[in-house]
């Protein structure tokens, strides 16, 4: 029969006020969970200050209950081991190794998910027809009740995305999960900012979250990969650069027959992965090489686009771009 704890007191204190809502547990050192000990975390809010909590990967449970969150985790105050949630949007504050590698779940309605951190290469590295590479040094575990959520997944120095990617641009980063069997890609976006900080997103640290609810409980693990780029869709001619010096020539980016797909969403990269221009529905071939629609324009140089013709994930035209002024 499992142990079930309400307090663990191994290198940790609680700071309890008169207020339930107030109350916190404030991690100070490392504490394990065995195989058969659980432990329920009720407070509203876990503070990890230093330490490892450690939970045996072959039978420790550890859960947040509905209402509980954490603040402050690193590659030095984490959970190491599987971490389960009851409630539909959660951050896990777990890790591996010394590597704090967070997962996000958003609008899920499932109720009840446990994800685990591996910091390592998946059993099974086989890619897909629309996948390129998997990644080799790490992969998030799955145990979900049926039902859908989002999922955003992220990257750091460690997951040496470089490597990744090999040659191509931040743009052909994707999710993928594991059904099992066989990897699947999973529609997604890279987000701007390195959630849920403001960190810019860029080849060293980011975010990417899927684009609509996916199957959780499908999945037996989700992972960072490289996805198979293309060329240029039929009826598409992209201009190959644009001269922003108001001479009237090339003055904006143009694409022939955009007009023609008006679900069309498009992105524009830096070499170091920084969204500078993104537009969905549509495209007015009005960009004129400003960074993010502001007033400042962009450097003079390279960038790498992607066009989804139909905003389904799947990108139909990509490649680079010059700016020139």
């Amino acid at each position: 029969m499992k142990k079930k704890y309400d307090n663990i007191l191994m290198g940790i204190t609680m700071l309890l006020c008169i207020f339930p809502a107030c109350a916190q547990w404030v991690i100070h050192g490392d504490g394990y969970l065995g195989p058969s000990d659980e432990l329920y975390i009720h407070f509203p809010l876990t503070k990890f200050e230093h330490g490892i909590f450690s939970v045996n990967r072959e039978g420790g449970s550890l859960t947040f209950n509905f209402g509980a969150s954490w603040q402050n985790g690193s590659d030095n105050a984490h959970i190491d081991g599987p971490v389960t949630a009851i409630t539909s949007s959660f951050v896990f504050p777990i890790g591996d190794r010394g590597v704090f590698q967070p997962l996000s779940v958003h609008e899920y309605n499932g109720g009840r998910i446990t994800v685990t951190y591996i910091h390592d290469a998946h059993s099974d590295l086989k890619p897909s027809a629309a996948i390129e590479k998997i990644h080799n040094k790490h992969y998030w575990r799955l145990v979900a009740a049926p039902g859908k959520g989002k999922l955003t997944l992220r990257w750091n120095l460690s997951s040496n995305l470089t490597e990744l990617l090999d040659d191509a641009p931040l743009a052909a980063l994707g999710i993928a999960g594991y059904n099992g069997n066989s990897w699947e890609l999973l529609p997604a976006t890279l987000n701007e900012n390195t959630l849920p900080s403001e960190t810019a997103t860029s080849l060293f640290s980011g975010s990417i979250t899927t684009d609509a609810p996916v199957a959780l409980d499908m999945y037996a693990a989700v992972a960072l990969v490289a996805k198979k780029m293309v060329g240029h869709a039929p009826g598409v001619v992209v201009a190959e650069g644009l001269t922003p010096n108001n001479d009237g020539v090339n003055d904006s980016w143009y694409i022939r027959g955009i007009e023609n797909h008006p679900q069309a969403r498009i992105r524009v990269y830096s070499r170091t992965g920084e969204m500078v221009f993104k537009t969905d529905n549509g495209y007015n071939n009005d960009w004129e090489g400003h960074f993010k629609k502001n007033k400042n324009t962009v450097p003079a140089g390279p960038y790498f686009y992607t066009i989804d013709l139909n905003a389904d994930g799947q990108h139909d035209s990509s490649g680079w771009l010059y700016v020139n002024y």
